[in-house]
């Protein structure tokens, strides 16, 4: 695909006599969209811009809503970030120049390191051994997961080589998922339980209005900080009590998920107030595949606006990878002296 593009742009530089003054790509060198922008970028002598995945989410974004500076919250599947880690649920101060990292999820280990992303009750049995939960027969049991193989993965978790460390929002709705029944044993679709669990939490009678409290409580989250500094969502204390299986009866699913949906938002408004105490800064821009999610979108947008900030979404751009594009060609334009 990347190669066919490659051609289709010398022939355009053929039809038009003229190249281009800068070259834009992502900054992770695996992507095949990179390679071929080194090469076209060697090619032709050309200043090559690089930009982190979730910056170019955030400046495409800022570009349609003519921010030069936002508190930028980018909740997606997933890219590697300057550290070598998944990042996925990020709260950047961001410009159109570069960005500082003040807050995120925990990371978390996932054994099997690519193919867990592929089972969600992988993910699941991932979180309990980071949570510290004893992977008992009956715990095993009730996620029809057998000790052999949960064995395996609890000693690929102790094993760098065989894990992928993952800050990624979507990972924790896979988990999620497949600790309320919700998930496929494989994923077949790019955003799949974030899907089941927003259709779960549509049905969910009488809305957020009709949620005990104990349901909340389900899904609480912890906060610390780190010496950079920024913000630390954590959602051990989420895992160790889906650990206790009595309360995930059939009947009360739909409001499970709706008050796991209403906890990501609790955390997203933290990130947002912890982010505007960093900054100053009263604009925060939502961005990312998982706020294609339309009842997290509302949550968020309610919190915050509540709050007293300028929320500021995607309307033309697309907030999902196929944006990020427009996000690169602004800061190439800017780095690269296009402006």
């Amino acid at each position: 695909g990347a190669e066919k593009l490659s051609a289709v742009l010398e022939q355009l530089i053929m039809l038009f006599d003229t190249v281009p003054d800068v070259v834009a790509c992502d900054m992770n060198p695996r992507l095949l969209s990179s390679a071929e922008a080194v090469k076209f970028s060697k090619k032709y002598s050309l200043p090559l811009v690089t930009t982190q995945s979730h910056h170019a989410q955030a400046l495409a974004g800022m570009a349609e809503n003519h921010l030069e500076r936002a508190i930028a919250i980018i909740f997606g599947n997933g890219a590697p970030g300057p550290d070598g880690l998944y990042w996925g649920a990020e709260l950047f101060d961001a410009n159109i120049h570069a960005f500082r990292r003040i807050g995120t999820f925990q990371p978390v280990a996932m054994p099997g390191k690519e193919h867990a992303l592929q089972r969600p009750v992988r993910q699941l049995i991932g979180r309990f051994i980071q949570a510290g939960v004893p992977l008992t027969a009956p715990l095993l049991n009730h996620f029809h997961v057998q000790e052999e193989e949960a064995l395996q993965w609890q000693k690929s978790c102790q094993q760098q080589d065989r894990i992928i460390t993952t800050h990624a929002a979507a990972r924790l709705f896979d988990a999620v998922s497949a600790g309320l029944g919700l998930a496929p044993d494989f994923i077949s679709y790019r955003g799949q339980t974030a899907v089941r669990l927003e259709y779960a939490a549509l049905r969910a009678a009488g809305g957020i209005q009709n949620i005990p409290l104990w349901m909340y409580d389900k899904f609480n989250y912890d906060t610390h900080f780190d010496d950079v500094p920024k913000i630390l969502i954590g959602w051990d204390p989420l895992f160790r009590n889906l650990a206790d299986t009595s309360w995930i009866k059939p009947e009360f699913i739909p409001q499970l998920a709706l008050a796991f949906h209403v906890k990501i938002a609790d955390a997203v408004s933290e990130m947002a107030h912890y982010g505007a105490a960093q900054t100053g800064l009263n604009d925060v821009l939502l961005s990312g595949d998982m706020f294609m999610n339309g009842i997290l979108l509302d949550l968020v947008i309610g919190k915050l606006r509540a709050d007293g900030y300028n929320v500021h979404i995607h309307r033309t751009v697309p907030m999902d990878g196929s944006g990020i594009c427009v996000g690169q060609a602004w800061n190439a334009g800017y780095v690269g002296g296009c402006a």
